[in-house]
C-alpha cells in the first residue's frame, strides 16, 4: 500500500481543427452570401450601365452597334444562317420604327416592303432592302459558303441602308429625301391608315 498514486495533468480540451468549429463555417457561410451578393449588385450595374449607354445611342448607333455583333463568318449551318436573317429583319424593322416612327415591326417581309412602297421610300433602297429579305429564302438551296458570303454582303447593304436613312432624316428636310413623291407630307399616314409618324 505504499505505492503512491500517479496523477495525470490536467488537460483543457480536445485540440478541434479550426476549420471544424461552428465560427468557420459561419464565417465561410457569410462570405458565400457576400459574393453572391456582390456578384448581383455588379451584375446589376453593368446592366444599368449598358441600357444607359443604348439610350444615349440615336437608333441609326443602336442598330449599327446592333449590326456588329452579327458576323456571318461564323455561322456554320444553315439553320445559324436563318437565325442571323431574322435578327437582320428584326434589326431592320426597330430601326425604321424607332427612327421614322413607323409602325413595321408586327409586319411581315411582304407587309413591310409594300408598307414602304405606300410611303414613298426611296425605290433603290426598297429593292435593296427586297433583296436581303429575300436572302433568308436562299438558305435552303445554296451551300454554306455561298449563304456566309450573301449574309455579308446582305449584312453591309442593311448598314449602308441604315446610315443613308439617318444621314437623310437627321438633315433639316427631315426624311422627304428619303421619299420619292413629292407634294404629299412625307410621314403623314395615308387615309385609313391610322398610324402617326
Amino acid at each position: 500500500m505504499n505505492n503512491p498514486v500517479e496523477f495525470y495533468d490536467i488537460y483543457d480540451y480536445v485540440y478541434v481543427p479550426f476549420w471544424q468549429t461552428g465560427s468557420f463555417r459561419l464565417a465561410i457561410f457569410a462570405l458565400f452570401i457576400l459574393g453572391i451578393t456582390g456578384l448581383i449588385y455588379f451584375w446589376f450595374l453593368h446592366r444599368r450601365k449598358r441600357k444607359a449607354i443604348s439610350k444615349q445611342l440615336s437608333p441609326a448607333e443602336q442598330a449599327l452597334v446592333e449590326l456588329g455583333k452579327l458576323s456571318p463568318q461564323s455561322y456554320e449551318t444553315k439553320e445559324e444562317l436563318k437565325v442571323f436573317y431574322f435578327t437582320l429583319t428584326i434589326i431592320i424593322k426597330t430601326f425604321l420604327q424607332t427612327e421614322l416612327a413607323w409602325q413595321v415591326c408586327e409586319k411581315t417581309d411582304n407587309e413591310l416592303i409594300e408598307y414602304l412602297k405606300d410611303r414613298s421610300f426611296d425605290q433603290k433602297s426598297i429593292s435593296e432592302l427586297e433583296q436581303v429579305l429575300q436572302g433568308s429564302l436562299l438558305i435552303k438551296f445554296a451551300n454554306a459558303q455561298t449563304l456566309r458570303e450573301q449574309a455579308e454582303r446582305d449584312l453591309a447593304a442593311i448598314a449602308s441602308l441604315i446610315k443613308k436613312t439617318s444621314f437623310l432624316t437627321a438633315r433639316p428636310e427631315g426624311p422627304a429625301k428619303l421619299l420619292a413623291k413629292p407634294g404629299r407630307l412625307e410621314g403623314s399616314p395615308r387615309s385609313g391608315d391610322g398610324e402617326t409618324s
